[in-house]
């Protein structure tokens, strides 16, 4: 024990301590440092290699413009699913206003709106936005490519002095999206879109006021956008596969109708029957049904032992397409009521909610930030302090209707001359005066035939309980029931 050697451990020197503090045990490493020069900004995506030498459109997606329009005007449901979305919309009415102020009311915001003469110029404008179509068409044509393609575009047409003429819709699918070094679409002056025509590039076009004749100015107005993809994702891209199920199968039916060779029914003869017999027979039934609808109706004899067998034939609307009809009313945001077999008025009342809440107010608030950027960028109509409104609608049940106005009247927020007004009914007399209220712990109605009730029911102060009951008060005329009221209404537009 005495004799042997007594070793030190070996210590870490600095750059050991150094490397143990950063790498641990089974550390991460080191990080690789990188590769690109100092002072390079960081990119939106990973763009392929020379992306703006490529110059069709949606060149690198899986789905191309040209498909996804024909998937849209293939299949018959999202088609009638998209056009009764784009009519919906198209009828709406709308206004431009002043923006309220922080604290005012919108009356008064409505009388400073009714004052400015911006407001007006611009409501003259956009009831023809192009000078060609009113506005539900202009905004038809939008929404068109806004479900199908995703790639809503306008073009600004200015005059010599750099005034706004028209606001020209263009084919999202003919406009080409360039990028920077860094992933995104340059800004103006530079060009940061090209128009493609016959597969050659046509025009460039930029976001903002051209300073070349060359350039044209252009508002690309994408929804669905994501940061690894230059295009938008429309509904008819996010469908495509079940749309492509619906197109096939409906082209199987079609063939069936019009190509097949499989009978519906057939009829076997007896075993001792000829063939000319049978061929006869055959001739002699169908020469007798032909063209005369008494003679199908009669009673026919047939050989014994002879038994029609009828085909099963496959329902074309089956399970099949109420489901791919849920799918389409889903993300368009529509109600899948017309295409269910089972429902009641519950389910869809509530689905009805459901569809305004989940596919109208976000497709109108879609509409509504496009043409506030349109209206507010300076380099457009430069108006940041003007807005696009929706008309507020009626409700279309005439009771509803009915009971909404009767509390508006009561809370004064309208008087009776402004809802007839509404309805387009002539004014009445007082009727731009708020009602008064009653008073407290009183009912309103005529009060000088009322009894004082606040006295022993069962006599008077003598005690007497001979006495007679107080006089009843006497009924009022009835008022018009909400019901009636709602019935003798005819109209309840704004």
């Amino acid at each position: 024990m005495g004799n042997e050697l007594q070793i030190a451990p070996q210590r870490p020197t600095l750059v050991d301590r150094i490397q143990s503090a950063w790498n641990g045990w089974f550390g991460p490493g080191v990080p690789v440092p990188p590769v690109a020069p100092s002072g390079t900004q960081p990119r939106q995506y990973d763009y392929p290699l020379a992306i703006n030498q490529t110059w069709i459109p949606r060149a690198g997606e899986k789905v191309g413009f040209p498909h996804l329009r024909m998937l849209a005007d293939g299949n018959y449901l999202i088609r009638a699913l998209i056009d009764r979305i784009k009519a919906r919309a198209a009828t709406k009415s709308w206004h431009f206003r002043l923006k309220p102020l922080p604290g005012e009311y919108l009356a008064h915001t409505k009388d400073r709106s009714n004052q400015d003469p911006r407001v007006a110029d611009l409501t003259r404008f956009f009831e023809s936005p192009d000078s060609e179509h009113d506005f539900s068409e202009w905004l038809s044509m939008m929404l068109e490519d806004k479900l199908v393609i995703d790639a809503a575009a306008v073009e600004v047409q200015r005059n010599a002095g750099g005034g706004i003429i028209n606001l020209l819709p263009i084919d999202g699918a003919t406009i080409d999206i360039l990028v920077d070094i860094n992933g995104r679409r340059p800004r103006a002056p530079m060009p940061g879109y090209r128009q493609i025509i016959k597969g050659q590039p046509m025009l460039w076009m930029v976001d903002g006021i051209p300073d070349s004749p060359d350039h044209a100015q252009i508002l690309y107005m994408p929804s669905n956008v994501r940061t690894h993809r230059l295009y938008g994702l429309s509904p008819v891209e996010e469908t495509a596969a079940i749309i492509m199920t619906m197109i096939y199968k409906t082209a199987f039916h079609q063939d069936f109708y019009s190509d097949s060779d499989i009978p519906l029914s057939y009829m076997p003869m007896p075993e001792n029957m000829s063939t000319p017999e049978m061929i006869r027979l055959v001739r002699e039934m169908e020469s007798a049904m032909a063209g005369s609808l008494q003679q199908r109706t009669r009673i026919y004899p047939v050989p014994y032992g002879s038994k029609i067998e009828l085909l099963k034939v496959e329902e074309f609307n089956g399970l099949l397409e109420e489901w791919c009809a849920r799918i389409f009313c889903y993300v368009l945001g529509e109600t899948a009521t017309p295409f269910i077999k089972q429902n009641n008025r519950a389910t869809a009342q509530q689905a009805d909610d459901t569809r305004e809440e989940s596919g109208e107010m976000p497709l109108l608030a879609w509409v509504k930030a496009r043409i506030d950027r349109m209206v507010q960028r300076p380099d457009v109509f430069d108006a940041p302090d003007i807005e696009f409104i929706w008309d507020e609608e009626a409700e279309t049940n005439p009771l509803i209707q009915a009971q909404v106005d009767q509390i508006n009247i009561a809370i004064h927020t309208r008087t009776p001359n402004e809802l007839r007004q509404r309805d387009g009914l002539s004014p009445i007399t007082g009727g731009d005066e708020f009602p008064l209220a009653p008073a407290p712990g009183k009912q309103p109605g005529p009060q000088e035939n009322e009894v004082d009730t606040t006295a022993d029911q069962s006599g008077d102060d003598d005690g007497n309980d001979d006495d007679p009951l107080p006089p009843k008060k006497p009924k009022t005329p009835p008022t018009l029931s909400a019901k009636a009221a709602a019935q003798k209404k005819t109209s309840f537009r704004y």
